[in-house]
């Protein structure tokens, strides 16, 4: 039976031959490349020919191993190389990249110190349960889906035989109902923008409480919160009829500041959307006031005329909501009664791709409030069937 071949980085056993004053230490190492070689280093002892010949083999090992995930990594070092290489290579929106950076760093607050090959799927299991119990079930699926592809790399880099968090059980949400806004409340928002608007203040440094004509366009487009922030003049084009807003950007927030993305949360999510009338006269009644209305130039900016971060309008947003007494209302719940509007007055289709969505399914589950009526058409065809038979 043939002798099983040494792992990557290991040697063998060190032999010494020679004389007095000239020993040799000699061993077979096997390198990245999966070949074995014989190497030696020569002293005046055994005992220091022996060590030369461990310190070289110390450092080849450390250079052939570097970089490379192994089973006794930890886990956290595999997540970390996952979300990096994810990053680098998919060039992910800002908000995909915290939504993964936050599920690997709430999977190593569990696993983190296990080493790879400690990591079972009982074990992941375990931690992936302990998540859902403690911050929900969504949070849960999302750190199960980063488990499961940081895992795969591992397999794909040898660190595992098979990949342990596909056998994780993930939980299914349940769906909330979608709750969209009545006429009576969009009218009640709409007001309490223009009553934040008209609020005095004694703040001496700059002061801006434009919202009002944010929200409409909202109202009059179901934008994203961060497209909306990323808008410029350049996009809007007030002279068509009906006017016209291209959809291409977002704003984000990282450590280097807040900044305008040259790309949307998705591809279908680049869009040109026709605006209704009142969103058009909103945008024509702010452009008047604006302090700088160039192409270039945000259409909705922040005191110093810059790029407003969405944390700063949604916190406006929550002073506006909660003049109207609507403090149940978000954005996101803009884009529901909007998508809602499309599709009971027109289609599904066409409450999707007003969304930016790239599947339906994700409109009808998560932003249109189904009335669950019957279609009227039926009616007359029952009516002549019934008169058929008779």
């Amino acid at each position: 039976m043939a002798r099983p071949p040494l792992p990557i980085g290991a040697w063998g056993d060190i032999g010494i031959t020679g004389v007095k004053g000239r020993y040799r230490a000699a061993a077979r190492y096997r390198g990245k490349d999966g070949r074995t070689r014989v190497f030696s280093r020569f002293r005046p002892t055994k005992g220091a020919a022996r060590q030369a010949l461990l310190d070289h083999f110390t450092d080849m090992s450390t250079a052939d191993r570097s970089g490379t995930l192994l089973p006794e990594s930890r886990t956290s070092d595999l997540l970390d190389e996952w979300l990096a290489r994810y990053t680098a290579a998919k060039n992910p929106p800002q908000t995909t990249r915290k939504a993964h950076a936050r599920a690997v760093g709430i999977a190593g607050e569990h696993v983190g110190g296990l080493r790879i090959v400690e990591a079972s799927t009982a074990r992941l299991d375990a931690a992936v349960q302990a998540v859902a119990a403690k911050r929900g079930v969504e949070t849960s699926r999302q750190v199960a889906g980063v488990l499961r592809q940081g895992f795969g790399l591992a397999l794909r880099l040898g660190a595992v035989s098979v990949n342990p968090a596909l056998g994780i059980e993930v939980k299914t949400a349940t769906a909330e109902p979608v709750r969209a806004m009545t006429a009576s409340e969009v009218q009640a928002l709409r007001k309490g923008a223009r009553d934040f608007e008209a609020m005095p203040t004694r703040s001496t440094r700059p002061w801006r409480r434009e919202i009002a004509a944010a929200i409409d366009v909202m109202l009059g487009t179901g934008v994203r919160i961060g497209e909306l922030a990323g808008l410029r003049w350049a996009d809007v084009d007030l002279s068509g009829v009906p006017a016209t807003m291209t959809v291409s950007a977002i704003v984000t927030l990282d450590e280097v500041g807040v900044s305008r993305q040259e790309r949307t949360k998705t591809a279908s999510s680049e869009r040109v959307l026709y605006l209704p009338r009142f969103a058009t006269e909103a945008l024509r009644k702010h452009r008047k006031k604006a302090l700088d209305d160039s192409d270039d130039s945000p259409v909705f900016p922040n005191e110093a005329g810059g790029w407003w971060d969405t944390s700063g309008i949604r916190r406006r947003f929550r002073e506006v909501r909660r003049l109207a007494e609507l403090d149940w209302v978000s954005p996101k719940t803009i884009r529901k009664t909007v998508a809602t509007a499309v599709y009971n007055s027109d289609s599904l289709d066409n409450a999707s791709q007003q969304l930016g969505h790239s599947e339906v399914g994700v409109t009808s589950k998560h932003y249109v409030q189904q009335s669950n009526m019957g279609p009227v058409e039926v009616v007359g065809v029952l009516d002549s069937f019934i008169k058929s038979v008779s």
